[in-house]
């Protein structure tokens, strides 16, 4: 029902408006006479270029809302007066520009133009506005949305994650938007198509829902009445080991004079590493790996000198003998084995064929430390990405304007394990393709009131797969775990042995008589396949530190595809005092996923005439259950193969719809019984999830002179649209006290009735609170350790074990205040209400919730919520300079945590709850210095405490270390970094400035731009002793959770460029772009129990040592390796040079 109201309410909000103004500010001012200062009502005050425009009141001031993002040449006019005009006033979103004219009486006199920049003092803004302009962005030694935004106060991000902790959030607190589109996936875009990025941190406008701790909003650029573009590369080849190559093109114009203009970008980025690290990788080399995969295995033996060495078998040997003497010893002739195949296994010279073991070892146990680099650049870790970003604006009528744009983004990503030191061919490929469209429908009714609507539709899919196998559909999955395809050559190698007694001779016992003959016997080595379609050495080698040559890899395959459909509107009005602004915003998306693995399916295929592995290994010969083909698998053969939501069973076909009953009991689209060996599988079609949200809101900003107070409320409603679990604690449907006649008291109708036997126990209620049998409060082990159960009703899931999602309503108030408290300063305040959708376990599909368990994902999670708080003061310093001060106390509540419900039926779980909660306050300071002597600066400190119950939606298990079940402290979270520096310098020389030398200004048009960051160590829990690396135990806590810090981190980035004039618009710039340029290795994650990066600490123990004793020399050069953990170190010095062409 609320979800039916719901729908209609926002049909409602819909006619006049949907949703948030997005992407549009105000410019307002006042216009006087530059003699008397009296007002000039009538003026008139337009944007050149554009139809946006109006004329001053009665005492002179105007006001034009709705002004898309953008620069613009504002320009006054009055008849008698010298015309004005102020140019590049760049209109952010949300705010208003204050543009004051004065104009000097003479219609002779030629235009005023003045440059425009932005104020010290925002004075609408509660906080500091956090804008970067296209030119900012162009010029700092940073590239990418995330890592422009860590620069910011409050922010908090480990190097090259692009994860970024606002104010002591999750990662996943921060929601993106690009031209008023909420981003799906990635958010990739064409540098050059950058208008502005704005970072808003507390100051969340009521506009604004599904957002706890930032928004990061992008506008990109549009055409104009004059052609513009830019050409740009960059690229580190030569300069580092990392293969970074960039090249992007931008164009924008007219294509109907000032009707129509359009602008496009692309970009396309090309990485031999797209993730480098301060340290370097241990590698094997081509060669050595080429041997290995030739000779995965080798016979032990004794040289003449009494060393062990190792006798390479080639993996060619089929299964097949080795020839033995009488003495059971091999043969070896002219330091030859032949196998019985005829197969030529090469020893070396020496060696005693007494001392050969018959039992294969791998080769790589005979390697040492001198068989290994250590380098930089990482395999397997390729990435290419093509971003193309675009959009049309018509100006339909003088007071319409319609957007029409969008971004498409395809990426390629290779993905390898650092255990595959020895088989890099094992990385997975991951392909992305996201697509987003858009259309903003702008109607201004007068200068005062506008409306905004706007559609966006974004589609994002991909798929995960192994690049060594061929992949022309889905189907050819079913021989990527065929044992005969040449990617298991070296598999084949690994043999099995069993010795059998054969006849290698005769006794002749000395005379010619052969009656008294007796044959020579001698157990011979009879060698097998170790492995077989579907199964493969996947396992560890060295000690299980690494895989082994020939490991499988991934030999899966993963596709999924994603939609978001968004409806969004507005209207705004000024009324007096009052710009009151409306909205809604509604949204559905579509998810699918599928997977499959290639290995199980590869079990039922039969290829009788398979060389190595004949047969389906997985049925009985004969039976009819083996499959020529992918579509031949039942439904028994693919049900432990895939998992999917959205697809029918074999992932070809998309499917909206769902049939419980078919499902669980194998029914037909008739209701009988399908047969084991049925391919027809619609049954167990699984719908995709469509999660629907959709919310409202109302805001009023008032601006009395210098006071601004900005009011208001948003309504936001959540909508899973799933089933969820009737009772959280029992999947199956089970006796109720209703039923039972059994609810009295405090017994409801629908507790579960524990039995023992015939005799009650005791009740529990669906949230888990237990009574004894004579209905009295009691705990769940004073009922279950009588080994008292439930009594089912039946034994599948139906449709009594669920209900449907209820629809989560949350009301956010929000308000905010500045005032001047002299003509110098500026004070603000603020309170606000925000809420976010479930960000993560939020969904468990059919599949999932089909059996009896009733663990996994919670289908019935809410909104996660947060309220803070903020008070603080903008300082001007100087004409030039502003110091900002604040302080921010955030409540966080309903964050997501395992649940350990341990008294489920019939079997303990393990599940999601809205658990944790958090606090975080802290303090920010901000330091603006605009161009003075060619120098322009912003510095920022923040001192954050942020603590809570959980720092991800599985930290129960650490909390488990010391045997406390949250949410019962708080302790620091692991993103709790207690201070963080940000300094950004900018040194820039125009035309014709700098120093003279030899009659030239070698300098002009030369620029540095400097960022530094500092900041304190994160938080981690130590761990009293280590243990190995492979070994899998509950470790003991040293001290409390996150009581130990992490080092310091710092690191200086610099971009130096210079401008060449080419042309009356055009300039040419050549750049040198570096990261880390001091090379520091900055440290982003620690063994515990060592607090180092790269050890553990467990081979200087007593157990180490004791691993190593009986281990191969390349033991602990693996162990090492294992332990260096690239990614607990940020990233080294970047080098990359450049140029860009402007026009």
């Amino acid at each position: 029902m609320l979800r039916k109201w719901g729908m209609l309410v926002l049909m409602l909000l819909a006619a006049p408006a949907l949703a948030f103004a997005q992407n549009t500010g105000k410019i307002a001012g006042v216009v006087t006479d530059a003699g008397t200062g009296d007002p000039l009502p009538g003026a008139q005050v337009i944007l050149v270029g554009t139809t946006l425009g109006t004329i001053t009141d009665v005492d002179g001031n105007y006001f034009v809302i709705g002004v898309p993002v953008g620069a613009y040449n504002v320009q006054a006019r009055f008849v008698g007066y010298q015309e004005s005009t102020v140019s590049g006033v760049q209109v952010s979103t949300g705010y208003t520009q204050e543009i004051n004219f004065a104009l000097a009486e003479g219609v002779n006199l030629g235009e005023i133009v003045v440059e425009y920049e932005r104020p010290l003092i925002q004075k609408d803004a509660v906080g500091v506005p956090k804008i970067v302009s296209a030119e900012q962005i162009v010029n700092l030694p940073v590239r990418g949305a995330a890592a422009v935004a860590a620069i910011q106060a409050g922010v908090v991000s480990d190097e090259g994650s692009g994860t970024l902790n606002v104010r002591g959030g999750r990662g996943a607190e921060v929601t993106y938007y690009i031209d008023g589109v909420k981003v799906v996936g990635t958010t990739a875009l064409p540098q050059s198509a950058i208008q502005e990025q704005e970072m808003i941190i507390g100051n969340i406008s009521a506009r604004y829902g599904d957002a706890m701790s930032g928004i990061i909003n992008i506008t990109t650029k549009s055409g104009s009445s004059k052609f513009f573009g830019s050409f740009e590369g960059v690229t580190s080849e030569a300069l580092d080991d990392f293969g970074y190559n960039l090249a992007s093109v931008a164009l924008g114009g007219p294509v109907m004079g000032e009707k129509v203009n359009f602008f496009f970008a692309a970009e396309y980025l090309d990485q031999g590493d797209s993730n480098p690290r301060a340290i370097g990788q241990v590698r094997a080399s081509d060669a050595l790996l080429n041997q290995l995969r030739e000779f995965p295995t080798s016979l032990k033996g004794l040289d003449a000198d009494g060393n062990s060495v190792l006798i390479p078998v080639p993996a060619s040997m089929g299964e097949t003998f080795l020839p033995v003497d009488a003495a059971g010893h091999v043969v070896i002739a002219n330091d030859q084995i032949i196998a019985g195949d005829g197969t030529v296994i090469n020893v070396p010279a020496g060696v005693d064929a007494a001392s050969v073991n018959f039992n294969f070892v791998e080769s790589a146990n005979g390697l040492s430390a001198d068989d290994f680099t250590v380098e930089k650049k990482k395999r397997g870790n390729g990435y290419n990405r093509l971003a193309l970003s675009g959009n049309l604006n018509f100006n339909v009528m003088e007071n319409v304007r319609m957007r029409v744009g969008g971004r498409y983004v395809t990426s390629e990503d290779e993905g390898l394990s650092t255990l595959n030191v020895f088989s890099p061919e094992n990385g997975g490929i991951s392909d992305r393709n996201d697509a987003q469209f858009f259309t903003t429908w702008t109607h201004y009714l007068s200068n005062s009131t506008f409306y905004q609507l706007q559609v966006d539709f974004s589609d994002r899919s991909g798929k995960n797969y192994d690049p060594r196998f061929g992949l022309t559909s889905r189907a050819d999955v079913l021989g990527w775990g065929d044992f005969d395809n040449d990617v298991y050559a070296t598999n084949r190698g690994y043999k099995n042995v069993e010795f059998v007694s054969v006849q290698v001779g005769v006794d002749d016992h000395g005379n010619a008589d052969p009656a008294d003959d007796t044959p020579i016997m001698a157990n011979q080595p009879q060698y097998t396949y170790r492995w077989e379609d579907g199964k493969f050495n996947n396992s560890e080698t060295i000690g299980k530190l690494v895989a082994p040559p020939g490991s499988t890899g991934p030999a899966g395959y993963f596709q999924f595809h994603n939609t978001q459909l968004r409806f969004n509107a507005m209207a705004a009005t000024q009324i007096g005092l009052h710009q009151i602004e409306f909205g809604g915003e509604f949204e559905q998306a579509t998810n699918r996923s599928y997977s499959l693995s290639g290995r199980t399916i590869g079990r039922y295929f039969d290829d009788a005439d398979a060389l190595y592995s004949p047969g389906a290994e997985s049925v009985t010969a004969g039976s009819g259950e083996e499959v020529s083909d992918f579509y031949g698998l039942t439904w028994a053969q693919l049900e432990g193969a895939t998992s999917y939501v959205g697809y029918n069973a074999y992932g070809d076909t998309e499917v909206d719809s769902e049939d419980l009953n078919r499902y669980v009991n194998d029914l037909d689209e008739f209701g009988n019984p399908l047969a084991l060996n049925s391919t027809e599988l619609s049954a167990y079609n699984v719908a995709p999830h469509q999660p629907i949200y959709y919310g409202g809101y109302i805001q009023d900003k008032i601006e009395f002179r210098d006071i601004v107070l900005n009011m208001g409320l948003r309504v936001d409603v959540f909508d899973n649209n799933v089933r969820t679990y009737y009772d959280r604690y029992s999947a199956l449907p089970v006796e109720r006290a209703g039923t039972a006649g059994l609810a009295t008291g405090l017994i409801g109708d629908d507790y579960a009735v524990y039995y023992l036997g015939n005799n009650v126990e005791g009740f529990r209620s669906r949230e888990g609170k237990w009574f004894d049998a004579s209905g009295q409060p009691t705990i769940a082990g004073n009922v279950l350790l009588s080994g008292a159960s439930p009594r089912k009703t039946n034994g599948v899931v139906t449709d009594e074990s669920f209900d449907d999602y209820k629809p989560r309503v949350t009301v956010m108030p929000r308000i905010g205040v500045s005032f001047p408290v002299t003509d110098q300063a500026l004070f603000f305040a603020r309170y606000g209400s925000v809420a976010q959708r479930p960000s993560t376990n939020a969904f468990q599909s059919l599949e999932g919730m089909s059996g009896s368990s009733s663990g996994g994902s919670n289908n019935d999670l809410a909104p996660e919520r947060t309220t803070e708080y903020e008070l603080g003061f903008r300082q001007r310093l100087s004409a030039r300079s502003a110091i900002t001060i604040s302080g921010f106390f955030r409540q966080i509540e309903d964050l997501i945590q395992i649940d350990d419900r341990r008294d489920a039926y019939p079997n303990g779980v393990t599940s999601y709850r809205n658990t944790d909660f958090g606090t975080i306050k802290g303090m920010e300071f901000d330091f603006d210095l605009r161009r003075t002597n060619n120098v322009s600066a912003n510095v920022n400190y923040t001192l954050s405490f942020a603590q809570g119950t959980g720092s991800a939606s599985n930290t129960t298990g650490t909390i488990a270390w010391i045997d406390e079940t949250p949410p019962n402290f708080i302790s620091p979270l692991d993103f709790d970094v207690r201070h963080t520096f940000n300094v950004s310098l900018d040194y820039r020389l125009g035309a014709g400035e700098g120093p003279t030398v030899g009659g030239m200004k070698l300098f002009e048009n030369f620029g540095v731009n400097v960022l530094a960051t500092a900041s304190s160590g994160k938080p981690y829990t130590g761990q009293l002793e280590p243990f190995s690396r492979i070994e899998s135990k509950a470790p003991i806590p040293d001290g409390g959770i996150n009581t130990a810090r992490m080092p310091w981190k710092n690191r200086i980035d610099i971009r130096v460029d210079r401008k060449f004039s080419v042309g009356p618009r055009t300039t040419l710039s050549a750049f040198v772009w570096v990261q880390n340029l001091l090379d520091g290795q900055n440290i982003n994650g620690v063994w515990r129990a060592t607090g180092l990066p790269n050890d553990d600490g467990f081979l200087s123990t007593a157990g180490g040592q004791q691993f190593l004793g009986g281990a191969d020399p390349v033991t602990e050069t693996m162990y090492l390796h294992r332990t260096r953990s690239l990614g607990n170190y940020g990233i080294p010095r970047l080098t990359r040079i450049g140029v860009r062409l402007d026009f």
